[in-house]
């Protein structure tokens, strides 16, 4: 009886348009999943194919969170089941049709699953997004949270993946009608272009697209590394300081084993935007502006990047109040303090802020007396690059005062 309600509900479905599948997903998700994924492996094929022809009528939302809420059925077959239904989906439709954010939220509680079977579809899973995405996409986002054994048998199969993304097999009922207008205006082309096109699957602009949205920023959880700073203790060598209180301490190794605390708490792609990070803000601050030990500043500056990186537009003003004493700090001769500074330089400028934002701090720079000022004019017009679009008017702004190279 099963047998014939699916494969009516896939006749009926194949006939549906957008507007009749939104008013059944609902139902038939909860039915499959709490009723026929229990069902013979035949069965549970003609389900699959279902919830396939529901994502290609644009109900991938519904059926996305259906099937992961299914995974944590104490059933380990209805879990394998329900995580089938996803990896097939992500395998056909690929990561723009299917949300990746959902499953990559989703995902975390199979890998914990006593059974081996769930496991092992949550591990496909994971590849199949790597594959479409891109390893870095998913790398903050899901690697972190497997067990290590997980984690080691996911590292090495996406390092097994051929170059490229993997492109969609399958299209929705939009994706479809668009191909087709696109195939019917290709009379212009020679048979060979036509060819290749639909051989490639999809135009460059779709790949482009993927490409510019594969960021693992989208996709990871954000972490708070401010939390626990106030409660945590720090052993440096003999002595035993509260964090906060390492920022005052007249030992640089203290002060700086506080920056380097902080830093690997903030490894994550994504910070949490609503923690209080003025006071670690004001530190940094005053560490890039008179400390003596370029240990310490180039720890600082690094902070300051996790922070831009981590938390972009969130930081916008932190990262325009820093911005002076870094370009201060581009002109020391340690190359460990002017790579760090470099690198703050291009992660504010390129999360947090324009370079119309911090023109006169960049200008001021420019007419520092310096004997390294060839050497930071350079540094200055890769920090305008970085910050885009305003390159041009810039650089005829800053031109009046930049040092002869004769002079230094």
């Amino acid at each position: 009886m099963q047998d014939t309600a699916v494969e009516a509900l896939c006749a009926w479905l194949q006939k549906a348009d957008v507007a009749q599948a939104s008013r059944v997903t609902g139902p038939v998700c909860a039915a499959i999943a709490s009723k026929v994924l229990k069902a013979r492996p035949f069965t549970v094929t003609k389900a699959t194919e279902a919830c396939m022809l529901l994502v290609e009528l644009e109900q991938q939302e519904a059926v996305v969170e259906s099937m992961l809420k299914a995974a944590g059925d104490k059933v380990p077959k209805v879990a394998q089941a329900a995580l089938e239904v996803v990896r097939s989906a992500v395998v056909l439709f690929g990561a723009r049709v299917v949300d990746a954010k959902a499953v990559i939220r989703g995902l975390p509680a199979a890998f914990g699953s006593a059974n081996a079977g769930v496991r092992d579809k949550a591990k496909e899973i994971s590849v199949e997004l790597a594959a479409s995405l891109g390893a870095a996409a998913v790398g903050g986002a899901l690697l972190d949270k497997m067990p290590p054994a997980v984690r080691r048998d996911v590292e090495g199969l996406i390092a097994a993946l051929p170059p490229g993304r993997k492109q969609p097999e399958r299209w929705t009922r939009r994706e479809q009608a668009e191909r087709a207008a696109a195939q019917g205006g290709a009379g212009d082309m020679d048979v060979d272009e036509a060819e290749g096109a639909d051989e490639a699957g999809e135009a460059p602009e779709a790949e482009a697209e993927l490409d510019a949205d594969a960021d693992p920023y989208d996709f990871a959880t954000p972490v708070n590394p401010i939390a626990a700073l106030a409660k945590e203790t720090l052993t440096v060598g003999d002595d035993r300081v509260a964090f906060w209180d390492c920022f005052e301490s007249k030992k640089w190794n203290v002060r700086k084993a506080a920056l380097d605390h902080f830093k690997g708490a903030a490894r994550g792609p994504r910070l949490e935007a609503g923690a209080d990070y003025g006071p670690l803000l004001r530190e940094l601050k005053k560490i890039l502006a008179k400390d003596a030990n370029v240990a310490c500043a180039a720890a600082a500056a690094e902070c300051a990047a996790l922070l831009a990186s981590g938390l972009r537009g969130a930081f916008a003003q932190g990262a325009k109040s820093l911005c002076p004493a870094v370009l201060e700090r581009l002109k020391e001769k340690n190359i460990v303090m002017s790579r760090a500074a470099d690198e703050a330089l291009r992660a504010m400028g390129t999360h947090c802020y324009s370079v119309a934002d911090v023109a006169d701090d960049l200008l001021t720079g420019l007419q520092h007396k310096n004997p390294k000022g060839a050497r930071l004019w350079e540094e200055m017009e890769l920090v305008v690059v970085v910050g885009g679009g305003y390159f041009i008017s810039l650089t005829a702004l800053c031109t009046k005062t930049r040092p002869d190279s004769r002079d230094t």
